[in-house]
């Protein structure tokens, strides 16, 4: 799923341990990353140490109907929040995800996000397909890595990922 893969990668970027933890999703698609997005909240389940997860989705395959909303959602123990015993460590339900869009592509729309998403502590792109398209990623990778911040990148099948990462 994108919300474990997420926690994973948060966890492989060492990130994971933070209380509030801010994370920009490259690139979405209305039909995966965008679709139901209560299931982020599996996200913020896998990572007990994290009582705030902020995730600003930006592409230009945001809905022009999502462009600039910001909405939040609370961990409970319905939705995977857990409690005592539950193994999902300390914190229970309660936590609280943020959620907010930007429609276009990320290195122009990322001066405009809310303030509390503009500094973001890991970034993630699914699929992003860099063999084909790195001329479309290179202008919103470039600064997240001259920043130092990590990028997690996933693809569909090992010979995908092996074209990518050349």
């Amino acid at each position: 799923s994108f919300p474990l893969s997420g926690a994973l990668l948060a966890y492989l970027a060492g990130v994971d341990g933070a209380e509030t933890l801010t994370v920009h999703i490259l690139g979405p698609e209305p039909a995966a990353e965008l679709r139901c997005r209560r299931k982020w909240l599996a996200m913020l389940a896998a990572l007990p140490h994290v009582r705030s997860l902020r995730l600003l989705f930006c592409g230009p395959r945001v809905p022009a109907r999502l462009d600039g909303v910001a909405e939040e959602l609370v961990l409970t123990e319905a939705s995977g929040g857990g409690g005592a015993g539950s193994g999902g460590g300390g914190r229970g339900a309660g936590g609280r995800l943020s959620l907010a869009f930007l429609r276009g592509d990320y290195h122009h729309r990322r001066p405009e996000a809310p303030a509390k998403f503009r500094q973001e502590q890991l970034a993630i792109a699914f699929h992003p397909g860099l063999a084909e398209h790195v001329a479309d990623w290179a202008p919103s990778l470039r600064p997240l890595l001259c920043r130092g911040t990590p990028v997690g990148l996933t693809a569909y099948h090992p010979p995908e990922a092996e074209l990518d990462a050349r």
